[in-house]
């Protein structure tokens, strides 16, 4: 029998095992959306089969912990509102595009994630949230995941959520990781991604791809990528837009060195196109950052919505890596505003912001009961020219 064949004699044998199984146990440390699902689901089963390489007493050790755990877990009470809603307006993970197998593309911008206690079940939830999502979209084929590990350093790094991650392709989704790449990885974390393979099988090892700018084409191509790594897509994280001109003012009542930092720039409403959504922002022509000594450096910009339809609206900056932006996306109702907050993190200097630049983009909206992912489907394939950009 070929690799990747697993004929109905196999799938038949693992799900009469487990069924049978859960008839001599207490079927309460299930979940019955699960036991449905290995009653029903062929591809399910098929991939624990071919995860263990036709094994069958390892693909059915696999599938009882796997049953198990997705009840612990509470795998069927995670849902998008339940999650903190920062999470997804940080980007830090995402799904976009394919490589050039045709896996879906998980990207994961590392140096957004700061190790912190309290946030990593939600963090775990989230990450599980997207692998649910993901592996339902996509009917279970293998997916990619691309650690962006620019700008990473050690206070990025949290053994314990590689742990969890590792787990889940490891334990819970089987056959469903096609590659990790990571790209420019810092030399200084050499020793942790020593430390990280020991926790894999050899077979994991082997689809591990560390890339830079020129051979992560190898696998991706160009079309897919946004330009940071080498691409010609704009993604979510960023938009280089030479033509956004925004200033950037620093006010205190303390001498900082750098500080202020002010850059000039022109206001281009609506991007000189016509603007039936009347639309304004607040301020006009400049951020200005207070600063306190007690805090980060925070600004605000008031988005006001003056017509009478919904828009979804996104907030962009050329310099991801310094801000953090709150909510950075968003739907503003008829005739109602909406604050964000912008504010610039701690690791960086105020003398940083002279370049710096903002966007506002802005699209109308027919109905406002959707979800963040049907919104982010809606700004996919809404054409450029009919996307309205406040500059």
């Amino acid at each position: 029998m070929m690799m990747g064949e697993v004929n109905d004699i196999l799938i038949t044998e693992l799900r009469n095992k487990i069924l049978a199984k859960l008839d001599d146990i207490n079927s309460d440390h299930y979940h019955e959306n699960d036991i449905q699902r290995v009653q029903n689901d062929n591809s399910w089963l098929r991939r624990f089969i071919l995860h263990h390489e036709y094994d069958m007493e390892a693909a059915f050790a696999m599938a009882m912990d796997c049953l198990k755990w997705r009840k612990e877990f509470g795998i069927h009470d995670i849902e998008e509102n339940k999650l903190p809603q920062h999470f997804f307006e940080s980007q830090i993970l995402y799904p976009y595009g394919r490589d050039k197998e045709e896996n879906k593309i998980v990207m994961f911008h590392i140096r957004l994630y700061h190790k912190d206690h309290e946030a990593t079940p939600d963090m775990k939830r989230f990450l599980v949230y997207w692998m649910e999502k993901i592996e339902l979209d996509e009917k279970g084929h293998p997916i990619t995941v691309i650690f962006d590990m620019r700008d990473t350093g050690f206070s990025n790094m949290d053994m314990d959520f590689v742990k969890f991650f590792i787990s889940l392709f490891k334990f819970y989704y089987p056959s469903f990781l096609g590659y990790l790449i990571v790209y420019e990885m810092p030399w200084i974390l050499n020793t942790a991604w020593k430390l990280i393979k020991t926790w894999l099988s050899a077979r994991a090892v082997e689809k591990i791809k560390f890339v830079n700018k020129n051979t992560i084409l190898d696998y991706v191509t160009a079309d897919q990528l946004p330009p940071q790594m080498g691409g010609t897509v704009h993604f979510a994280e960023t938009e280089s837009d030479s033509s956004i001109e925004k200033e950037v003012q620093l006010q205190s009542d303390v001498e900082i060195p750098g500080s202020p930092a002010t850059m000039r720039y022109n206001t281009t409403v609506g991007s000189q196109r016509d603007d039936p959504l009347n639309y304004s922002g607040s301020p006009a022509e400049e951020l200005n950052f207070a600063i306190d000594g007690s805090r980060e450096p925070n600004a605000t910009i008031t988005l006001t919505n003056n017509s009478n339809q919904s828009v979804a609206f996104k907030v962009k900056t050329t310099s991801p890596e310094k801000y953090r932006v709150r909510p950075s996306s968003g739907i503003i109702r008829p005739h109602c505003q909406c604050e964000v907050i912008v504010q610039l993190q701690s690791t960086y200097q105020t003398s940083s912001l002279t370049r710096d630049k903002f966007l506002v983009m802005a699209i109308p909206l027919e109905h406002v009961d959707i979800c963040s992912q049907e919104l982010c489907e809606i700004w996919r394939l809404t054409p450029k020219d009919k996307i309205m950009d406040y500059k």
